[in-house]
């Protein structure tokens, strides 16, 4: 394993060790540099700006085969889906965030249920 310093984003004096994991980011396929399998460049935006990579065309290919290989059937309650949904929490499992086996169809009433925004039963 290899270790280095790195002085990016850091203030002058500030150092930091980091680990290359020598497999390859799961997004563009540069080495790693920490154990979630993504690499600095590639996690730019994963926890505060988020929003960014649902709008990429990545995510946008991702979902359309999701759409189309769940043929658009919610996989909760068999409605009509209309939403892309991660399976394990993108928060929790950054690097799967483009990953289709971590995705299923949902509509939005199922949506909302799984995020606590709604009660079970449309209440």
């Amino acid at each position: 394993m290899t270790m280095h310093t790195n002085h990016r984003h850091r203030s002058p004096g500030a150092t930091r060790a980091v680990h290359h994991t020598g497999r390859p980011c799961s997004k563009c396929g540069k080495r790693t540099m920490s154990a979630n399998r993504i690499c600095d460049s590639c996690s730019v935006g994963i926890g505060g700006d988020i929003e960014r990579l649902y709008h990429s065309r990545e995510w946008k290919r991702v979902s359309k085969y999701v759409m189309i290989r769940d043929m658009y059937k919610c996989q909760q309650c068999g409605g009509l889906a209309r939403i892309v949904h991660h399976i394990l929490p993108v928060r929790l499992n950054p690097e799967r965030f483009f990953g289709s086996g971590n995705c299923i169809a949902l509509c939005v009433e199922c949506h909302d249920v799984i995020h606590g925004r709604k009660r079970e039963g449309g209440a």
